[in-house]
């Protein structure tokens, strides 16, 4: 496992911290210091838990690592109903101009692993919820595109548009 925190933005940091609270049940404050305390070159241990320790080297604790994440994690959501577990892809939607809000669509499928990922590959293959913007070639939640073809951040640079 090879990871390099310090290639991260001050936003993939905060996105680490929340993958990394959600994956050991931390709470998201615990998580943001153990980001920091993790550092750049993260220690390993033998059963590939990264070791959480102090400058002094007191080891806080062993937590388990998120996986890489292509930055559609927040649009992807497992929730159990009263009906069952359903799998909820998230849709950004506009309340304002400018405010962005997460709308869920749900998608029945059972919890397991297989499932998920072959819902989640299916989302980002339908055009409902995600496209790929004609002039940069981008991947976008169907909420940040401008029109069919183009992705609001292209508007902004090639056509002009204001927000």
């Amino acid at each position: 496992m090879n990871f390099a925190l310090g290639m991260f933005t001050p936003e993939g940091l905060d996105n680490f911290a929340k993958s990394l609270a959600r994956l050991n049940n931390l709470s998201l404050e615990t998580a943001g210091h153990y980001t920091a305390l993790i550092g750049d070159t993260p220690e390993i241990d033998e059963n590939g838990l990264v070791v959480v320790s102090t400058d002094s080297g007191e080891i806080l604790a062993r937590v388990k690592m998120p996986e890489e994440s292509d930055d559609f994690d927040e649009f992807f959501q497992c929730v159990e109903t009263a009906q069952g577990w359903e799998y909820q892809v998230g849709v950004v939607g506009w309340s304002h101009p400018s405010t962005p809000i997460l709308q869920f669509r749900h998608w029945q499928t059972q919890p397991d692993a297989a499932s998920i990922a072959e819902a989640r590959d299916s989302a980002l293959a339908d055009s409902r919820f995600f496209r790929t913007c004609s002039r940069c070639g981008e991947l976008n939640n169907a909420g940040h595109m401008h029109d069919k073809e183009i992705c609001q951040a292209c508007a902004v640079l090639h056509l002009g548009v204001v927000y």
